[in-house]
C-alpha cells in the first residue's frame, strides 16, 4: 500500500522520485524492506482497526501489526497516535 501511495505522489509530481527509486535507495541505505505477508493475514488484522476509515491506513498499520507490531515508518500524525510503534 505504501508503495502504491509512493508512486501515485509521483505520477501526480508531488514527489521527486518513483516508489521502486525511494525502496531501492532506504533498503541500500538502512536494509528497508517490505514485509511478505499473504493478503489475508493483514486484511484479517485491518478489520480489527476501529479507529480510522481509511482503507490504505488500515492496510499500512495491519501490515505492521501483523509483523508482531514491527516499527512503521510513518508521518501520519492519526497513526503515531494509534500505533505506538510508529516511527519517524
Amino acid at each position: 500500500m505504501v508503495m502504491l501511495e509512493l508512486e501515485m505522489l509521483y505520477q501526480k509530481g508531488a514527489i521527486k522520485y518513483a516508489a521502486s527509486q525511494i525502496l531501492s535507495d532506504f533498503n541500500q541505505q538502512i536494509g528497508l524492506s517490505i514485509f511478505q505477508f499473504p493478503m489475508a493475514v493483514v486484511m484479517s488484522a485491518a478489520l480489527r482497526l476501529k479507529w480510522t476509515r481509511e482503507p490504505g491506513d488500515r492496510i499500512i498499520a495491519a501490515n505492521a501489526i501483523a509483523n508482531n507490531d514491527a516499527p512503521l515508518v510513518t508521518s501520519d500524525r492519526r497513526i503515531h497516535q494509534q500505533y505506538p510503534n510508529a516511527i519517524w
